[in-house]
């Protein structure tokens, strides 16, 4: 169902509380047509704001279409039928988008404007989808991680903080550097990297995968159509990881502490993070989420936490869940620009952290300047490491992907069991990978 929402609309509601921004000479009024928000969370966050700002703008909210495998497909069906002005995506949509013809670059926008720009990885990264390296949407926030760590228990031990851009090498040194337990035979985790489970050879092929990423190592050669799970810096992942797992550093039971799992003042944290925040981990991987706990933590908990990029040249938790896009083809693309530059702007930014009440939510803002003023705090490690080719968010249909982790977990629980070494591990998962492009037609 079609919704037309104008400042009439919303006028008994929302008071006018920015009269300087009125103008003696009336606007031309100007509908324009969206895609793919939920209505009132635009209008909350964004809209209501705007229209206070612009009366002559009205919004339009399309209807949500079937989704279909053809990505493609389904937004040449959208642009057709129902012709938005403007069309919001998350990144696997909007590199489909990109492909269409159906966006309008806004770096001729850009060039003009007087808004702040995007975080510089998340504009090289966009920029990457096309071919003509042109920028053809505008971010409002992404989500990725960082590696957190207690200057206290540093500090205690006698150990040197972690630094940005450390090797997996050195960071589960300095996580093997921690006593397990303190002088008053509490747990010490040296660092936490997830909730983990029962099936320890899982636990250990995700978190070399993760590795593996932050390197940008490869699963299969494009050009050649081959596997390549069994080359030499794959082995020595493999390696680095079993060797901390038997010496204790790491592992899912190593997780499992009864002191760090309780509440702290009343909120529910999410279990792979309660450790830290009680001060019981010296390390830990957090994406953004953690954010407004970690705010809370300095005042109610003590903890005492610094940040650092995460291990690994690249990003591997990127993920940019709206991007704003222009369609190429309305007549309306100025007026959608001026939407788009308000969003970007440092007051709609601010406004819409406030909305969020969650002090940043689980996102960052995609201009990220005026919160890290307004907060007091340094988010550059969640954004100066660039995007991974892959990552955890990546796009994983192919069959290929789909045999690596099917058969990644049980050639790791194997090696665990004796049953094999790594060597053998990595052959057999070389030829699962390859199966499977054979039977792609890849090969």
């Amino acid at each position: 169902m079609r919704r037309l929402v104008s400042i009439a609309t919303i006028f008994a509601i929302v008071p006018l509380s920015l009269a300087s921004c009125s103008s003696d000479k009336p606007e031309e009024s100007v509908t324009l047509k969206i895609a793919g928000v939920y209505q009132e969370t635009f209008l909350q966050s964004i809209g209501y704001e705007y229209m206070q700002r612009h009366p002559n703008v009205e919004f339009e909210f399309l209807p949500e279409i079937p989704y279909t495998d053809d990505a493609g497909n389904d937004i040449e069906r959208l642009f057709s039928e129902e012709q938005p002005d403007i069309f919001v995506t998350g990144a696997n949509y909007y590199a489909e988008a990109v492909k269409t013809g159906r966006l309008a670059s806004i770096d001729p926008y850009l060039r003009k404007s007087k808004s702040p720009g995007i975080v510089p990885f998340i504009d090289r990264h966009l920029r990457t989808y096309a071919k003509d390296g042109s920028l053809y949407g505008y971010p409002t926030a992404f989500e990725s991680s960082a590696l957190l760590y207690n200057k206290t228990l540093f500090d205690e031990y006698h150990i040197d903080y972690p630094v940005n851009n450390m090797t997996w090498d050195n960071v589960l040194k300095i996580a093997g550097a921690f006593p397990r337990t303190d002088k008053r035979d509490k747990p010490i985790l040296g660092l936490l990297t997830g909730t983990g489970g029962d099936d320890v050879g899982a636990y250990l092929f995700y978190r070399v995968d993760d590795a593996g990423m932050s390197n940008n190592l490869a699963i299969v050669n494009p050009g050649k159509n081959k596997a390549t799970v069994d080359s030499q810096s794959w082995l020595e992942t493999w390696k680095l990881f079993l060797e901390a797992y038997h010496n204790g550093t790491l592992g899912p039971t190593a997780l499992e502490v009864s002191e760090a799992n309780e509440w702290i003042d009343g909120v529910a944290f999410d279990d792979k993070f309660r450790p830290f925040l009680a001060g019981n981990a010296a390390m830990a991987f957090a994406d953004t989420s953690l954010l407004p706990y970690l705010i809370g933590s300095k005042k109610s908990t003590g903890v005492n936490w610094g940040m650092v990029s995460p291990p690994g040249q690249y990003q591997i938790h990127l993920q940019i869940p709206s991007i704003y896009t222009i369609n190429a083809g309305s007549a309306k693309k100025n007026a959608a620009w001026q939407l788009l530059e308000f969003i970007a702007g440092n007051e709609s930014t601010i406004h819409q952290a406030e909305h969020d009440n969650r002090t940043f939510g689980v996102e960052l803002k995609a201009n990220i300047k005026p919160i890290e003023d307004i907060f007091d705090v340094d988010l550059s490690p969640f954004y100066i490491s660039e995007a991974a080719n892959r990552g955890i968010y990546s796009s994983g249909n192919d069959n290929y992907l789909r045999a690596y982790y099917t058969n990644g977990p049980l050639e790791m629980n194997k090696v665990l069991d004796g049953d094999q070494t790594i060597e053998e591990a990595l052959g057999s998962l070389q030829a699962a990978v390859d199966a499977a492009l054979k039977s792609d037609g890849s090969q």
